[in-house]
Order: structure tokens, then C-alpha cells, then sequence
């Protein structure tokens, strides 16, 4: 019940090392069972299993999409005991994951929050990954329109994403991040970014309770020594009724960023200037 997802290839890799940052749940002392040693924690893990169809389905989701991509399968680091899609190490590729949170987050009102043009993310990436070939981007976004942004205006760069229905900005409302339709697919790619972003060394993104249990999953699988994580936003001016018009700002920015490409002006990550 407790293995991690593994392409059982090396029985070294096969423990459950995010059972060592779950502590021991205190247990009510009204009898024995207190005197258990760990029980606690073993019984959050045995009563929060996945089914097995489901550990099939993410791994088998997992796997094709690194198929896909031209990522190897055995993606891990040497430092790592554990390895949930591994069936070895291999080091010559490393990836960031880049978290665009869009969609309704204009249509809260005064905790509305801005919608960030794709630049300011790449800017973040450091300048020696950006320029490794064997680095890629592993995009997770609720806006399809992220998605055309980052390969009009960043062809060079290796872009990953999930082949899913998406919204284009705010046009599916309030609180409709999921236009798939498909509980069981949502649960199927939610499980799987957790386990894929595991491989990535950095994070860019802004507020989202989402990316802060991305971050702690990749903290928590101790493949990487030095993982760098940063935000897109200040942390001091987030929420704000402003930002109810980023979404307009961002397409008249993108619209500026088009006609400077026009004209034969390159788009870097590195020009710090707005577009």
C-alpha cells in the first residue's frame, strides 16, 4: 500500500520516503492501541491509499507524457533513494516547473489578482538554463492562451504542457477551472503534475495554494540538493481590485510585444523592461 509509483526496475528505490516528513499522529489516550509505536501515521497512510487502478492510471499517464515529450523515463538524482517514475538515474536533463495561475482570479473582486504576461516568468529562469539544451519547461496553466503565449514569443525554449481542454482567460466564469468535464481525467493529471514536477531542480510562480503543495512534493522527494524556487509577483501587493483589468492590460501588452517582433526587435527574458 505504501510503494511509491515505480517502473519496478531497482528494488534500491523502491521506499516510501515522504513517510519520514509525516509525523506520528498523537493518538487518544483511552487504550492500547496508543502503545502502538507509528501507528498513527501508518493508518493516515493505509486509510488514504490510492486504488490500484488509479496508481496504474498515473503512472501509465505519467510515463506517456514523458514519452511524449523525449524526456527519459528514468529521470532522478543521484541524491534520491527513492524514485517514484524511476527506473534508474539519469542526469543529463533538468526542467523548471512555470505555474501561470489565470483564469478567475480577475473576477475576485478586491482580492483580484494580475494576470502576468509569460516574460515575466522566463525572466526568472536562470540565464544558464535557459540556454542548456537538455533543459525543458514544465507548464502548468489553466489558460490555453498561456500556452500560445509562451511558444509565440519563446519559440527557442522547450515547452511541456498537458494535452487538456482549457479555458481562454476569464471566459469560463467564476470558480471553472476544469472544462474537461471529467472528474476522473482531473484527478488522473492532478496526481500525475505531483509526480512529474518532482524531477524539476526550480519553480517560478505566484500565490497559489496550488504551488505551494507543488513545492512541497518536490521538496519532499529529495531528488534535487539545491532546488530554487521564485515568485512572479511581490508578495506585498497580490490581491487587489486593480488587477480586475489585467486581463485587457496583458492582451494590449501582448498586442505592443507583437509589433516590436514585427519590426524586427528581439523578445528576451532578459530585457527587464514591461512590454
Amino acid at each position: 500500500y505504501f510503494l511509491p509509483y515505480h517502473g519496478c526496475g531497482s528494488l534500491a528505490g523502491l521506499r516510501n520516503s515522504s513517510a519520514e516528513f509525516v509525523e506520528d499522529e498523537e493518538l487518544p489516550e483511552d487504550g492500547e492501541i496508543d502503545e502502538e509505536p507509528g501507528l498513527g501515521r501508518d493508518a493516515y497512510f493505509f486509510l488514504t491509499r490510492k486504488q490500484l487502478w488509479l496508481r496504474r492510471a498515473v503512472f501509465d499517464y505519467a510515463r506517456e507524457f514523458k514519452k511524449a515529450n523525449d524526456i527519459p523515463v528514468d529521470m532522478a538524482s543521484p541524491s534520491s533513494s527513492s524514485s517514484s517514475l524511476s527506473t534508474g538515474t539519469n542526469n543529463s536533463m533538468d526542467c523548471t516547473v512555470v505555474h501561470v495561475r489565470r483564469s478567475d482570479v480577475v473576477l475576485h473582486d478586491e482580492h483580484a489578482r494580475r494576470y502576468f504576461p509569460i516574460a515575466d516568468y522566463v525572466k526568472l529562469i536562470p540565464r544558464s538554463k535557459l540556454n542548456d539544451r537538455n533543459h525543458y519547461i514544465f507548464l502548468l496553466t489553466d489558460d490555453s492562451n498561456a500556452i500560445d503565449e509562451a511558444k509565440n514569443f519563446f519559440p527557442a525554449l522547450r515547452w511541456t504542457y498537458f494535452d487538456r481542454p482549457r479555458h481562454r482567460g476569464s471566459s469560463g466564469g467564476w470558480e471553472n477551472q476544469t472544462p474537461s468535464r471529467n472528474p476522473r481525467l482531473e484527478t488522473i493529471m492532478l496526481l500525475a503534475t505531483f509526480e512529474l514536477a518532482k524531477d524539476c531542480s526550480g519553480f517560478v510562480h505566484g500565490h497559489s495554494n496550488l504551488a505551494k503543495y507543488i513545492w512541497q512534493q518536490m521538496l519532499f522527494s529529495g531528488r534535487h540538493g539545491d532546488l530554487k524556487r521564485y515568485r512572479v509577483d511581490d508578495k506585498n501587493h497580490v490581491w487587489d481590485s486593480v488587477h480586475k483589468n489585467s486581463e485587457a492590460e496583458l492582451e494590449e501588452s501582448l498586442r505592443k510585444m507583437k509589433i516590436r517582433r514585427n519590426n524586427g526587435t528581439a523578445i528576451h527574458p532578459s530585457d527587464n523592461t514591461n512590454p
